[in-house]
């Protein structure tokens, strides 16, 4: 395996990793908001 290679290869595991990272951190930030919001309109109605 060509070094070239295998460091383009690490750099896309990064990648990878941090889009998954941050994939997964906006769906927890959604349901934490909906929760929120729920319990808002529960509060105020």
């Amino acid at each position: 395996m060509k070094p070239e290679l295998r460091y383009s290869f690490r750099l896309g595991k990064i990648s990878l990793i941090n889009s998954i990272r941050t994939s997964l951190q906006t769906i927890v930030c959604f349901n934490i908001y909906n929760k929120f919001n729920a319990n808002l309109k529960m509060i105020y109605i």
